[in-house]
Order: structure tokens, then sequence, then C-alpha cells
């Protein structure tokens, strides 16, 4: 039997979870999860059969909670189990294409641009053969309204009889209550659920009962309605409670406190893609949200197709009384769906009318906001770039309120709407337009209530504690709860045992400060119904997680491009780490025994790519007198237009040119001991132009990974920027390049020196670990070029013996350190009328000529290379990259 194919895709949903089975005989379905200290482990598995006579392919869906991430996926096939590994997104791809490409058995789980949450996943099996799906997803179990509630979805006919769904609860707080909610079928009736609850003081099993739920399973089955499992604990201590588990521990606060009146504006997209049942389901979800609105609380509504329109008419928001909820709901009722979509428009309008409402008055940010609703993308407006509606919004909000986003199915732009939220201190969600889509909506909208604390900040005890992370800071809204997990430091004295604290402040009403207190020798909780039901290493698990959430939110937030690349590395080494499916990272299924055949094959795509082009001239070395190898430290250069000066030897010094075009990028510099990575920019003097001798390295980007530091040169400015996480983050570092003698800074561990400030140029000298020093020269007003300025950089990398011998990038081709005679990795040889040079095995004509090096303030002689893919020993493709913040791919190693 073959399994020709796993493919999973995804795409965002609401908060709920869905398996579909498409084809074939299911035999069995069972859903199992496990809640311990508010992390969530499910297990999803099923048996299918294929029950036709001949081989087909069986499909199925799952849809995962908004903050679920997957963690585990195998296969079981003709006795054989197939267990999925998780990798960088790129890295799996190569992988499954090269095993297709061999014909070998593969699976690939990974995700839709997008969107991030539904996984579909599909298998050719033959006739009469079984496949049994295991699937294995994470999520912390968030507080809404004061209660906890874990929430399945199921879809599929097959299921009625076959159901099986179990949940465990383990809590370090009493349980108050536990239930399982009616659930609501395709006609609006509510319909009984019947379950075995067994609830202990701080534990609980609910069982949904196989074959006594016929109308229940038929339900779920059919309308997209949800099997829910609601609990509420004891009221913590007033500070909150600690839960501690195997070097990690969690912080969970669900205070009480008066909470404020909220000023609201719905934008409401109108455009003609939401006509028909989109447009009426939004009007349902609408009618109840609104009437739900308090006298206190002041709202509006704008509405926005190929224009905007504001309800009453006016930029004023309303009063919440009884009057103005009628007539809000008569406006919402004669909403027509029509024409493209003003994004901007709208936001603009939104944003206008929340200032012009607050005034001078100083308000909580999280209690006023904007809730957006739309099915598309820009279309209409003066802005329909989503970049500039970006930078548009954030430059007007300069008050902070939040912009939560709802996508309406498939067609919105995830990307963008996770932008919005993320920057604008909000939280979005995708709402699938076919499951019941005005309750989708009116739950994300029930959650956005306001905030309880303002200005919250939390400090723990940082001589036992290694790192820290809170979860939601910024939404914390009422009814929720404030989570925030850490990882203890090794080796912590055992008579240290505490008492210690951690406190939060805040502000509501006045100033809140609060203390919680715990010893390091606290048990994790322990609970009588489910002693064999607790999530090993919950506590691990929960901070990895959370860890994950956060980096993912911060990518999502960040617009510069550079720092977005850094984060982005950051999310996958994290989720690599975690074993979890995110939007960088993949899960590959493949053979044990195909491991090698496959990575053979990527290497052999690999080499054969890097080295075309590549000199292999065939005549044998002369026999001459060579030049002697290298007895000093080299150093490494590039400048101008632009040329590589590289100094091999006492001498020999060999240079070429970089035949480029204008606008690539290309690696420099890649050491993975130090993990620095130096990516240059060629431009021209005309930036349409492609004629190759008329580039210059315009813009370098220096990415120091052990720093968390982002270095972004051009010929007018300097940025610093700090990639930590959390509280450790620091401001970015504009460095003064002009109007300055000379100046020094020291940002972490990196030093900068800025020199010879000239109006013509000035020098920057950043300096490292182990005294490697990147020396560069920024022209400021140019090189003259073609009867044009062209303002650029040049670069000198000293301390090159302290590089690491793996390092890579276009530098990287040439020795790093001080070389024996018995290396004799280059020499010149002449043959006749013509000179050669001789290096790594490779001959190539070469010509003496001479350059001006301007740190070195002399010219010097070298030896000119005119195909530089000759000496390189690899295709120049090889070091381009797709921007100036990506990783450079694995690279050639033969010094």
């Amino acid at each position: 039997m073959l399994l020709k194919e796993i493919a999973i895709v995804a795409v965002l949903a609401s908060c709920f979870c869905v398996w579909k089975a498409d084809a074939s005989q299911t035999e069995s379905f069972d859903v199992k999860t496990v809640i311990t200290a508010r992390f969530a482990e499910t297990t999803i598995s099923s048996q299918v059969r294929n029950d036709k006579t001949r081989s087909q392919e069986i499909n199925f869906q799952v849809l995962l909670p908004k903050e679920a991430f997957i963690s585990g996926f195998s296969m079981i096939i003709d006795g054989k189990t197939y267990d999925a590994i998780v990798e960088e997104k790129v890295k799996a791809e190569k992988a499954f294409q090269a095993a297709k490409e061999l014909n070998k058995t593969a699976g690939l789980v990974s995700t839709r641009k997008e969107s991030t949450k539904t996984f579909k996943t599909s298998v050719n099996i033959e006739a009469g053969e079984m496949v049994e799906f295991r699937l294995v997803y994470q999520q912390l179990i968030r507080r809404i309204r004061g209660k906890y509630k874990h929430q399945i979805i199921l879809l599929g006919s097959q299921l009625t009889d076959l159901l099986k769904i179990e949940v465990y609860i383990c809590e370090k707080q009493p349980i108050k209550t536990i239930n399982v909610p009616p659930i609501l079928s395709s006609d609006g009736k509510n319909v009984t659920v019947k379950t075995v609850v067994d609830k202990q003081r701080n534990s609980a099993h609910v069982e949904y009962l196989q074959g006594d739920n016929h109308e229940a399973t038929k339900a779920l089955a059919s309308s997209g309605g949800s099997f829910v499992v609601e609990y509420e604990l004891e009221p913590t201590p007033d500070a909150g409670q600690i839960v501690l588990n195997n070097g990690f521990f969690a912080y969970f606060y669900a205070p009480a406190i008066k909470i404020e009146p909220r000023r609201v504006v719905f934008a409401l997209d109108t455009s003609g893609s939401m006509s028909g049942y989109k447009i009426s389901q939004l009007k349902e979800a609408m009618i109840n949200i609104v009437d739900k609105l308090t006298e206190e609380d002041r709202f509006s509504i704008v509405t926005f197709s190929s224009g905007v329109t504001t309800w009453k008419g006016t930029n004023r928001l309303q009063s919440g009384s009884r009057t103005n909820i009628e007539d809000s709901k008569s406006f919402i009722r004669n909403l027509i769906a029509g024409g493209g979509t003003d994004i901007h428009g709208a936001l603009k309008k939104s944003l206008e009318m929340l200032n012009i409402d607050v005034g001078n008055v100083t308000v909580d940010r999280l209690s006023n906001y904007i809730v957006f609703v739309t099915d598309g993308q820009p279309t209409s407006g003066v802005i329909t770039d989503p970049s500039g509606i970006l930078q548009n919004v954030n430059s007007a909000n300069t008050r902070n309120f939040s912009i939560h986003a709802i996508g309406i199915g498939s067609g919105v732009d995830a990307g963008f709407l996770k932008s919005l939220a993320a920057k604008n201190n909000g939280t979005w969600t995708q709402i699938l337009a076919d499951l019941n889509a005005a309750l989708q909506i009116q739950n994300y909208l029930d959650e956005l209530s306001v905030s309880l604390l303002k200005d919250i900040v939390i400090d723990y005890p940082e001589d036992i504690v290694d790192e820290f992370i809170v979860h939601n800071k910024d939404s914390f809204l009422a009814g929720g709860e404030l989570m925030a997990l850490g990882r203890f430091k090794e080796n912590i004295d055992p008579r240290n045992r505490g008492p210690h604290v951690i406190q939060i402040t805040g502000n509501a009403e006045g100033d809140v400060v609060l203390q919680a207190q715990f010893f390091l020798d606290e048990k994790p909780p322990g609970c009588r119904a489910v002693p064999s039901n607790v999530v090993k290493d919950f506590g691990m698990k929960s901070f990895a997680l959370t860890d994950v959430v956060e980096t993912l939110r911060q990518y999502d937030a960040e617009t510069d491009d550079i720092l977005k690349e850094e984060i982005k590395e950051l999310a996958i080494n994290k989720s690599i780490t975690a074993g979890l499916v995110t939007p960088v990272t993949s899960m590959l299924v493949i053979k044990p025994e195909d491991k090698k055949d496959i990575e053979n094959k990527i290497a052999e795509g690999e080499n054969k790519h890097a080295k075309q082009d590549i000199s292999t001239t065939p005549a044998p070395r002369p026999a001459a007198t060579r030049s002697p190898v290298a007895t000093t430290v080299p150093w490494w250069q590039v400048q101008g237009d632009p040329h590589f000066i590289i100094h091999l030897s006492d001498s020999i010094t060999t240079c070429f040119n970089w035949l480029g075009e204008s606008g690539e990028v290309f690696n420099l510099l890649h050491d993975p001991k130090h993990d620095i990575v130096i990516n240059g920019m060629v431009d021209g003097p005309d930036s349409a132009s492609k004629k190759s001798y008329a580039i210059f390295i315009t813009k370098l980007v220096i990415l120091l990974r052990k720093e968390h530091l982002a270095i972004t040169i051009n010929a007018r400015e300097t940025i610093v920027r700090d990639n930590s996480s959390g509280n450790k983050r620091k401001r970015d570092l504009k460095l003064p390049m002009v109007n300055v003698a000379s100046y020094q800074a020291v940002y972490g561990h990196v030093i900068f020196r800025i020199s010879n400030v000239t109006v013509a140029h000035t020098i920057l000298n950043v300096t490292v670990a182990e005294n490697i020093s990147f020396i560069v020269n920024l022209h400021h007003t140019s090189a003259t070029h073609q009867s044009k300025d062209v303002p650029h950089l040049d670069l000198m990398i000293s301390g090159t013996e302290m590089l690491s011998p793996d390092v890579g990038g276009v530098f990287g081709r040439f020795p790093r350190k001080q070389l024996t005679g018995e290396e004799n990795v280059a020499s010149i040889e002449t043959s006749g009328s013509k000179t050669y040079l001789w290096y790594r095995d490779q001959v190539t004509p070469v010509t003496k000529t001479s350059m001006m090096v301007p740190y070195l303030h002399k010219k010097v002689e070298c030896w000119f290379v005119a195909k530089p893919s000759a000496i390189l020993g690899a295709a120049l493709d090889s070091f381009k990259l797709n921007s100036l913040a990506s990783r450079p791919r694995k690279q050639i190693h033969e010094r």
C-alpha cells in the first residue's frame, strides 16, 4: 500500500475544533482533551477504512482554536506508524518536493499564507485498507466572562453513532461549577446533550455518551453547532494564584474591579461581496450586540463600500439609550450590500469619531475601540495598498485606541488584519461564513468588554527567575484573566525556598498594588478524579506555547522588514524547539529509511545550482615558481561600484567586480558560530537601470542574533534596533552620522565608534564579539558615476581570524586566518603571455591593476579576476537573497 501524499493546509477560524471525514467508512472517532492549570492538550484519533473496490483518497479537515497549534501528527497504515517532525517551512517543503521526485512516501503539514487554523489532510489508501489518524494540538484555555470554555465543533453525518468525547480537568483552585450547554441546531432549537460529569473538589471528568445523543450529534454534524464544556473556578486570592511544575510556574490573576463605560465604533463592510448570507448574518449579530449596550456606553456605526456612511449622518458618538439602541437596530436591518471596499476611509472616519468624542479627556485606550468587520480586501478609496493603509492608520491613531478586526470568509487579507490589530492594541479573528457566522461574531464581540487594569506592570524575583512572559497583557478584559508564565533558573540553592513574591501594579480608579507569594517546594495540583490524565510537564509546555504565541504576535505587529525577518527567525527556532506547527514551520512525514535518499537529493540540487558557471579549466597546472602563501592575517574589503579587494597573503591581493543588477541583495558574510549575518543591497544612479557596471552598495544590514540586534546602514543614517522579547527590549538607537566630530556608544556588548566625519563621508566602526570589526565608510554625497551622484557604502572586515571555520557568504570564500606553507591555497603563475591565479585548485586568468583603499589611505596593487565565479567557487546567484533581512541559504564550505 502506498501513502502518496499528506497535504495539510490552514485557514484561521474562531475558537473551535472541527474534524471532518469525507470519504469511505469511519470506524471510530475519538476526541480527548486533558486540561491542567489552563493548559489543554487535545488528541483526535479516527480510524477510516476504504470500503470501495479500488484505491481512493481519504480526506479529513480540522479547525483549531485561534491560539492552538498542532504539536503531533501520526498515521498508522498497514501496521506501520508514520510520525511527523517539525521543520522550518522552506526546509520541509524542499524535503517534501525531493521525496515526490524520488517517488517516496512523504507528507507535509503546513499552513496557507492567508490564514493559519484550518488543517486538511488527505491520504491515498488501497481498497479494503484502513488508516488511523492521530492529531495532537495545544492551547491555553481562556477565561471569558468569568468562565473557562473548551469548545468543539464536529462536521460529517458519518459521525452520528461513533463519536466519543472525553474532557479531563485538573486545576489548583476548587471547581465551582461545570456544565455542558445545549447545542443550537440548524433550525434554532436547543438540543440537550447527555453527558456523565464526575466532579471532585479541583478536578472533573466529562464524557459524551455514545449512542444516547442521536439528536445532539445530529445537531453537531449538520449545523456547525458547538460541543462546549464550561467550568468556573472559585475566586483566587486577591493577588492571584501561582502554580509550580518542574522548573516552571504560571501566575493567574482574575480580579473583580469596577469597570469603565466604553466608547465603540462599529465599522461594517457593506460592499458587494457581502451580499446574501454574509450581510444577513452580520445584521443578526450586530442587532444582538447593540442590544447589550448600556446607557453609560457611547457608540456609533460606520458602514463602508465604495464610500463611507455614518449612522445618523454625524461624526458624534451616541449614548446607549433605549431610543438610540432601537434606532441603530433599524439602521442595521436596512443595510444593503453593494459597491467596492474603502477600508482606509472607514478606519480614518472611525478614528476621527473617537477622537472627537473623547476630546481632551484622558481615557483608557482599551475602553475606547473600533470593531472593524470585512470580508475582502481594499478596492476603493484614497489608499488601496494594505501597507499604506497600515502606515496611515498607525500615524493617525495618536491616542492608541484599540482596533479589533473580524474577517469573514476566506477572501480576507489575514496578514493585513493581523497587523492592523497587533499594531493598534487589538485582537482579530476570522469567521467561517458557512458555520453560523452570526453566533461566531456575537461570541467574539461579547469578549470585547472593557479593560480591568491599565498600565499593568508585573515584578518577579529576578534572583530565581530566568525568563518571564506575560500573555495578552494589553487585552486583559472584564471577566478575563491575566496569565504570566516563567522559567526558574537552574541550580537554585534549595535553602532559598521562599517565600518569594510576584507583584502586580496597575491603575483602576486609582493605583493598584498586589502581591502574591509562593514557596519553591510547593507541589503542583493533584487530582483524584483524573490521576492518570494530567498533562505531563504542563508547566514547560505552557511556557513554550506562550513564548511562541507572543513571538508570533510581535512578528505580526512589526512593520520594519529587517526587524520582522529577525523576529521570524526567532519564531522559527522557538516553534521547532517546542515542536509546534505555526505559520513559519511545517510538519514533515517521511519514512525513516528514506531520510538519507531525500537529504542527498536536496544536496544534489543545491550543489548543481551552486556550481553553475564555475570555471572548470581542465588544463594541467603549469610548472612554474609560485608566489608564497599567506603569512599574515587577511583583510577583506568591498568598495565603489562595487569592487571586492581580498588580501590573500603578503604578496597576493586579488580583486573583482560584482556583476549584479540594481535592487539585488546578496549575502556578504554569515558566521554561524557568532550568529552574524551581513547582507548588502546594490543600486545604481538610475534605479530603473539594469546595467551591471553602474551599481554600488547602497544599504547594509548587520544582524547580530546573539545580541538580538539588527543594524541598518545607508549613506544617510544608521539605525540599531533591539529584537529582545518582552520587557528586555531597548529603544531603537539612531546614530548621529553628521554634525558630530566623533561619537561612541555601547549597546549591549557591541561598540559603535564614529570618526572622520566630513561633508562627504563618515567612518563607522562596529566592534562585536572577540574583536571582530566591521568598518563602514558612508559616502554621503557620492562618487559620481555616469554624471549622477550615488551615495554609497564601503565595507572592510578586520579580525577575520576570529571568525568561525564555517563562515559563509562572499567573504567566506576566502582565508580568514594566517595560513601555513603546506596549505598552499593561492599562487600567481605565468604561462606564455598570460598570467593565472590558482586558488583552491581553480585557475583563472588575471591582470594586474591598482585600486585605492580609503581605509588604508593608499592604492593597493591587485590581480583582477574578470569572472568572479571562478575565484568564488560558486555561481553569483548562490549568494543572492530575497531581502536584506533574509537568512542566507546553506553554502559550500571548502576553505
